[in-house]
């Protein structure tokens, strides 16, 4: 058995395969060891936006992969895009050092095979063992039970990539005891942007820093350390976003969800498995909502599938930095793909025109769905929330674990000004784009599920006006 290769020594592989050096928090998170100078058993990273935990995870599994064959490991996110993404990352690794002239150094390259079905996997051609693949979490890991050591592997490790909006029930019951048969019950990392006060990502980070009885190592990694990220963005986001969203998108913080519209408890009880495919089944309804972006925004649609009384969000697609053509474009291919019968867009300023182009496209695409602009006022919009909120409280909407989705739904809130009058939005400098365009595709669905949402039997928004003034006025305690 050869001798365990040290992450300092992983560091130098990476630079001499790839010329990869990593910044100074990347290195701290590599080569962090417990109180007995060994790898910690469990490992909690949290993150801010663009502090690289994608690249510098994807870099040391694929080391991990050519320098310790009797180890399997494993990557498990939210949906199928985040565990695709970071399995590509790994993939195009071994790919380049397959094209390279490392296979002297590194002979395993040379049996290494990268498959994508059915499920994305890297395997030894000589025996058919998957050395690294890709899942997704669902709700509660059933479809990971079953892996971990076998007779060729004896240690695993799993990667969870964007933890706190992995469902806790899937870590507990299926990705904790898949360790359980590797000796010194084989190395879990859990990394993520934090997701408020709550939740198993959460409480293992506090595990992490009290120490947690040798086995945990937390550390916290604020988007600063990576020297990619300019300092004066980030002194401007300071200045433009609320100091709760700052503190959680930028330095890493686990901050308090106060003023939020829609609870914890609805978004958790509407998540479900990311495993309906990616085409339309046979006599289906399909409904879209398109929220376009504008300087600095994301353009954002979602499509969703009438079940009877539920809707189910099978589509979800968001970018930025395009232009208005080619979004309308990319909006009528999705609308297409999914045979859309009806899709509420956004019709506000540079909404309107783009609409326009829309619906030109879908003319000549011979595309058969109904259009709904819908220009945003203080009124409209607290029509469309009041919708979603409806379709969450009644659990008659449901989606999978999309982190950004997720995180705009928990980051929404409501303020109270000093005139009295309660408005609903994002927190200063944090989008909303994905909020908006899942409304606008339950408000789509209105016709087919009347109840779903405003003008059906049920509560109103003024559920949350009144309380928000209430607690202005001090009359009930603070929700958060």
């Amino acid at each position: 058995m050869p001798e365990p290769v040290t992450p300092e020594q992983r560091l130098q592989i990476a630079s001499d395969l790839w010329d990869w050096t990593p910044h100074p928090g990347q290195r701290e998170l590599l080569c962090l060891r417990d109180a007995t100078g060994a790898e910690p058993r469990v490992l909690v990273a949290v993150c801010g936006r663009r502090w690289g935990k994608t690249e510098a995870m994807a870099t040391d599994t694929a080391i991990r992969l050519l320098t310790e064959p009797d180890l399997g490991q494993m990557v498990v996110a939210p949906t199928c895009d985040q565990a695709r993404l970071f399995f590509d990352a790994v993939a195009d690794k071994i790919a380049d050092a397959q094209a390279g002239d490392a296979a002297a150094a590194f002979p395993v390259l040379s049996v290494l095979q990268i498959k994508q079905t059915p499920y994305p996997q890297i395997r030894r051609k000589t025996d058919g063992v998957a050395l690294f693949s890709a899942r997704t979490a669902g709700r509660t890991g059933r479809s990971l039970r079953g892996f971990g050591t076998t007779r060729k592997l004896r240690r695993f490790r799993v990667i969870v990539d964007e933890r706190a909006f992995v469902p806790d029930e899937a870590i507990e019951r299926a990705i904790k005891p898949m360790l359980a048969t590797s000796p010194g019950g084989g190395q879990l990392v859990m990394i993520s942007s934090p997701n408020g006060r709550r939740g198993g990502f959460y409480n293992d980070f506090l595990k992490g820093e009290q120490g947690g009885g040798g086995r945990y190592r937390a550390v916290r990694l604020p988007s600063s350390q990576n020297p990619m990220v300019d300092a004066a963005f980030l002194a401007e986001m300071q200045a433009e976003m609320s100091e709760r969203a700052f503190r959680a998108e930028f330095l890493a913080e686990f901050t308090d969800g106060t003023g939020q519209v829609f609870p914890d408890a609805e978004i958790d009880a509407a998540t479900c498995l990311d495993d309906y495919g990616t085409v339309p089944r046979f006599g289906a309804t399909y409904v879209a909502g398109a929220d376009f972006g504008r300087r600095g925004d994301y353009t954002v649609v979602c499509v969703l599938q009438v079940e009877g009384a539920t809707l189910r969000l099978v589509g979800f697609a968001r970018w930025r930095g395009i232009g208005y053509g080619l979004q309308a474009v990319r909006v009528a291919e999705l609308l297409q793909s999914w045979n859309v019968s009806r899709c509420a867009t956004d019709g506000t300023g540079v909404g309107d025109p783009v609409t326009d182009s829309l619906q030109t496209e879908l003319m000549n695409r011979a595309v058969n769905c109904a259009l709904e602009p819908i220009v945003f006022t203080s009124a409209s919009k607290e029509r469309l929330i009041d919708t979603l909120s409806l379709a969450l409280s009644r659990q008659t909407v449901r989606f999978p674990p999309h982190p950004d989705l997720i995180a705009e739904l928990r980051r929404y809130e409501f303020t109270t000004g000093d005139n009295g009058n309660t408005r609903f939005s994002a927190p200063s400098g944090v989008h909303d784009d994905a909020v908006c365009a899942l409304a606008l595709a339950v408000h789509a669905a209105r016709d087919f599920v009347r109840y779903a949402g405003a003008g059906g039997a049920g509560e109103p928004l003024t559920r949350f006006v009144h309380r928000a003034r209430r607690e202005a006025s001090g009359d009930v305690p603070s929700s958060g």
